[in-house]
């Protein structure tokens, strides 16, 4: 599976949080293996 993400840096710690809960579970629960980010300017 591959995984795309985009959104802004300065996230809430509740945001990264819950991005971090759902990204765990890609990886653990559906084969997530590949991941795009943007990082351009004050995007991710």
């Amino acid at each position: 599976m591959t995984v795309a993400l985009w959104g802004h840096r300065d996230a809430s710690p509740e945001v990264e949080s819950e991005v971090r809960r759902v990204l765990v579970d890609l990886i653990e629960h559906d084969g997530a293996c590949l991941f795009y980010v943007g990082n351009e300017g004050n995007f991710d």
